[in-house]
């Protein structure tokens, strides 16, 4: 299988927008829980 530059360009905008959007949730489920924990506290 041959690979062409734009078929090659997608796959690495894709895999970098599915790590953006994984790291992204990561970071609004850590804040969830981080404010969780605060009113749980309170």
């Amino acid at each position: 299988m041959f690979l062409t530059p734009t078929h090659t360009q997608r796959y690495i905008l894709k895999y970098n927008l599915l790590r953006f959007c994984s790291h992204q949730a990561w970071i609004t489920k850590a804040n969830f829980n981080h404010f969780s924990l605060q009113e749980f506290i309170a």
